[in-house]
């Protein structure tokens, strides 16, 4: 669960989107593309009573061009025709639709127990398609969806649901998580609003949203140095300059004890080695996020590298205060669309106002 000057820019502007595919032709030069504030990823335009979306993987590469409204067909787009028979491929994509009041049309989820229990009435029957890691592309097409959400990490998983595809069915990969900022990441509240014919609502949503980020943000003072997970499988890895995490705390006023001058300056995760991330603890007064421990006697159990000297100045939080017996987490998908709140409970770890934290807890 689950870089861009100038000349991105000029591509999101004035000429559509370079295609996956060769035979996609160039974006209708008419057509009315809204300005996104934050969102690199997604477009969404309008033209004479239509609305048009294209996606992306990178800035030029387009991985999806849709279109719905009164005509009949657009060349190089497909038409969305209806909205009644959604499936959800994660948990975020049912918590922007769930936003939206819209999850009543959500018929199949990857795994059922993943997705918070306020997502659905308990009438609702939801379908799992996914549950063993592996989607059932024949299950999806059983419940004769309108359209799939999706997100892929692999050409693989990209091919198999592209399997999906038909007239009466559009696969929409949303890859908000490759965008560089929370508040990117949170902008794609305005495609699920578009597609659902509730741009209205979606706008204003994401109006309050970035508002309250950057005004916490202006806000937040100098804070303290923090350090971040905790090895799995013997691997510790930490995100990397540009990723949303590092982002968030930074936002926070907290400095990232992991990064230096030779940290990758992307979105991704890289590996930390045992060495420097005891070096970065040392300096840290609290630590985030340490795997799946409880208590700092499970941290001890799983690295039992880390000196006891470090227990005896940092501050441990685990963000499953909200947890369900499910394993389902708000944490991430409701973090997702409100990283506004997510930047809040930050604060107040680093301000030492932990009491009054929303997803975390203090673990000693």
């Amino acid at each position: 669960m689950r870089n861009f000057g100038f000349i991105v820019i000029f591509l999101f502007v004035f000429g559509g989107c370079k295609s996956d595919s060769k035979k996609t032709p160039l974006s209708k030069p008419n057509i009315q593309w809204q300005k996104n504030q934050y969102a690199q990823l997604f477009k969404i335009g309008t033209q004479h009573g239509d609305t048009f979306l294209e996606v992306f993987q990178d800035t030029n590469t387009c991985i999806g061009r849709f279109f719905w409204g009164k005509s009949s067909v657009h060349n190089g787009y497909s038409k969305i025709k209806q909205t009644k028979r959604i499936v959800s491929l994660t948990a975020i994509f049912s918590r922007f639709i769930w936003a939206l009041n819209k999850q009543q049309h959500i018929v199949a989820v990857d795994n059922l127990k993943y997705h918070c229990s306020e997502t659905f009435s308990p009438s609702q029957k939801v379908i799992s398609v996914n549950p063993l890691g592996n989607v059932n592309v024949e299950q999806i097409m059983n419940e004769k969806p309108d359209i799939t959400f999706a997100y892929y990490i692999s050409k693989q998983d990209k091919k198999q649901l592209e399997r999906l595809n038909s007239e009466a069915h559009s696969i929409i990969f949303i890859q908000n998580h490759l965008e560089v900022h929370p508040l990117a990441r949170a902008e794609w509240i305005r495609v699920f609003g578009a597609i659902f014919y509730q741009s209205k609502m979606s706008d204003s949503l994401f109006t309050v949203i970035a508002k309250n980020y950057n005004d916490l943000k202006k806000a937040n003072f100098k804070g303290p140095v923090v350090m971040i997970n905790l090895p799995y499988s013997g691997v510790w890895m930490v995100p990397s300059r540009k990723n949303l995490m590092t982002t968030l705390i930074t936002d926070a006023g907290a400095t990232p004890a992991w990064l230096n001058k030779n940290s990758p300056n992307d979105v991704n995760s890289f590996q930390l080695g045992i060495e420097e991330a005891v070096i970065a603890l040392k300096k840290s007064t609290i630590w985030i996020h340490p795997g799946v421990c409880d208590s700092k006697s499970c941290i001890k159990k799983i690295e039992n590298r880390i000196p006891n000297t470090v227990f005896d100045h940092i501050s441990c939080y685990q963000n499953d205060k909200k947890i369900e017996s499910t394993g389902a987490n708000p944490y991430w998908d409701y973090g997702a669309l409100r990283p506004d709140f997510l930047l809040k409970d930050l604060t107040r770890l680093f301000q030492s106002q932990s009491e009054d934290a929303y997803f975390y807890r203090k673990i000693e």
